[in-house]
C-alpha cells in the first residue's frame, strides 16, 4: 500500500507540469503572433503597401480605416 501512496502524488505532479507547459506555450504563441503581425504592418507601412486614415463613426468616435494596396 505504501507504493500506491507515493505513485498517486507523482502522477498528479506530472499532470500539473504538463498543464503548466501547455498554458505557457499557448501564451507564448499568442505573443509571437502579435509580434509577427506588428513587424509585418511596420514593413508594409514603410514600403507604402499599408494606407490608413482616421474617420469619425456614427457615434462621433475616431476609427482607423486601413487599406492594403494590392489586396
Amino acid at each position: 500500500m505504501d507504493i500506491l501512496n507515493t505513485i498517486e502524488p507523482f502522477y498528479l505532479f506530472i499532470w500539473v507540469i504538463i498543464a503548466a507547459g501547455i498554458l505557457y506555450s499557448f501564451k507564448e504563441y499568442g505573443r509571437n503572433q502579435y509580434n509577427s503581425g506588428m513587424s509585418d504592418a511596420i514593413c508594409m507601412h514603410h514600403v507604402g503597401a499599408l494606407v490608413y486614415k482616421v474617420v469619425v463613426n456614427e457615434e462621433g468616435e475616431e476609427d482607423i480605416e486601413i487599406k492594403i494596396n494590392g489586396g
